[in-house]
């Protein structure tokens, strides 16, 4: 017989004789909950701990309004060049997004400048139709 101490939900300390063979399963059970607390606190940090060791993660000087705003325009800009054909969108991309000039276009298409600009006139009436302008 041995003697086995736990501490109750409430906090308080008892002792109680146990056999041999339950001791040695109380003291396995103590040893994996000890290895659980241990990888939970590991695992998880709260947000004031953090901040109290110097980790403060928010930005105060992102304006998150602004920033929601900018991806709702995004997701309108993408609906909106949804419904170009792809020849549109690959010359959208090539002039707005990759930085091209009309020229260079023209010089990689073997057409014209002119031709070029024609082309992005019908695109951008097409997307002032879509958003209403």
């Amino acid at each position: 017989m041995k003697t086995y101490t736990f501490t109750t939900a409430d906090g308080k300390t008892q002792e109680i004789c146990v056999t041999d063979e339950v001791y040695a399963v109380l003291q396995d059970l103590d040893k994996q909950e000890q290895l659980n607390e241990r990888r939970e606190t590991r695992r998880c940090q709260s947000l004031e701990l953090s901040v109290d060791n110097g980790w403060d993660i928010a930005d105060n000087t992102a304006d998150t309004e602004q920033i929601v705003d900018k991806k709702e325009q995004n997701k309108e800009l993408y609906k909106a060049l949804g419904t170009l054909t792809k020849q549109q969108r690959e010359l959208v991309n090539k002039i707005f997004f990759k930085g091209m000039t009309q020229a260079e276009v023209a010089e990689q298409e073997n057409v014209s400048t002119v031709a070029i600009h024609l082309r992005l006139q019908v695109i951008l009436k097409k997307l002032r139709k879509y958003f209403g302008i």
